[in-house]
């Protein structure tokens, strides 16, 4: 820990480093220094070369019978200056200061500890946590969590239900100032859904994609979609398209399932119920839903969640710039205001209006 004209040493090496050498600055000074420590000997070497006048030196070093010698002195320019002890000693009397090879008294003190703290910490217990597993706190969400190898499931012979492509270049607003918000990431420019037995198949892609590298397991960030579908299920719709959109979908295009996309993805019903989600793991980024160099977020669903959906299906793609309020999750919507900001996009006239960049309306 060096301060102006002081250096305190305060060595804590694993065993299996028995020999360091380093040069440590301390203002207009500089050290080089070498620790060679082993079973029989701990000793530290201080060159003073780099010393425009002298130094304090300070060190406190517990050796391998616990005992805490603690040094003071002076390293002068041109010094070599020696503190040895031996691994094993727990006397004052086997400290020994050189300063260019001959022995000199130095300012020290040893601390040993008490035979009686050795038989506490030998009889010393810690309480053993009792967990209930009924605890609110240690159960998972009501809804089903995918796991990365389901949602990743590919299948190169599925059927085509819907493929569409979308102009580039179209988004309403303005990007925010940060540069990772890089142009083309809140442009949609093809959307398919495929299909087999089972499960469906989804393909995003955008003109650009970014990984600022928060949360690598994502494969990208800052992008947010909303894919909201009427399928044949017979529940109610709605058209609200919800987080933080401020967007009201047309009545004929209101969704009973709604997925939304981003630091991974959820299912939800029309009355904003989560019916399943998929949240990244780290090591998920074997397998993330998009990278960089494709552009396009790809994943599947089981049926079970989402119910038929035909080619003649209403489906509405609406995408903006994701914020997970730095918590990450999914996120939202990120909001838009009248001028561009470094984290916040630009353009609106109104204040209420809403927060998409790109909307892709099929069928």
């Amino acid at each position: 820990m060096p301060s102006r004209n002081a250096l305190y040493l305060l060595p804590t090496i694993p065993a299996e480093l028995q020999k360091i050498d380093f040069t440590q600055k301390v203002g207009e000074h500089q050290v080089k220094i070498n620790y060679l420590f082993n079973d029989d000997i701990m000793r530290i070497t201080l060159d003073g070369s780099g010393v425009k006048d002298s130094i304090d030196i300070g060190t406190g070093m517990f050796n391998r019978a616990d005992a805490n010698y603690q040094v003071k002195t002076v390293l002068k320019t041109k010094d070599v200056l020696v503190i040895e002890i031996p691994s094993h000693s727990n006397t004052i009397q086997d400290l020994i200061v050189t300063r260019n090879g001959e022995r000199i008294a130095a300012s020290a003190q040893i601390y040993n500890e008490p035979i009686s703290n050795f038989e506490l910490y030998e009889n010393l217990r810690f309480a053993k946590p009792v967990f209930n597993k009924n605890w609110k706190a240690l159960q998972g969400p009501a809804y089903q969590l995918l796991p990365n190898e389901l949602v990743k499931k590919n299948n190169p012979s599925a059927k085509t239900i819907i493929s569409k492509t979308a102009p580039e270049g179209d988004e309403i607003y303005s990007y925010p100032t940060n540069p990772n918000f890089q142009n083309g990431i809140l442009d949609l420019t093809f959307f398919e859904l495929k299909e087999d037995q089972d499960n469906y198949y989804f393909h995003l892609k955008y003109k650009k994609l970014n990984n600022p590298g928060w949360h690598n397991e994502y494969g990208f960030q800052l992008t947010f979609s909303s894919i909201c579908i009427s399928t044949d299920n017979p529940a109610a719709k709605s058209r609200n398209v919800s987080s933080n959109s401020n967007y009201l979908l047309p009545a004929e295009r209101a969704y009973d399932r709604i997925i939304r996309v981003g630091g991974g993805f959820e299912i939800a019903g029309s009355d904003n119920t989560i019916i399943a989600a998929y949240l990244p793991e780290s090591e998920d980024i074997k397998a993330p839903l998009s990278d960089t160099k494709s552009s396009s977020i790809k994943f599947s669903i089981p049926k079970k969640y989402l119910g038929k959906i035909t080619a003649k299906s209403v489906i509405s793609v609406l995408t903006g710039a994701q914020d997970d309020h730095g918590g990450a999750g999914v996120g939202e919507f990120r909001t838009v205001g009248s001028a561009p900001g470094e984290w916040t996009g630009g353009g609106k006239k109104n204040a209420a209006a809403h927060n998409i960049y790109d909307i892709l309306y099929i069928n």
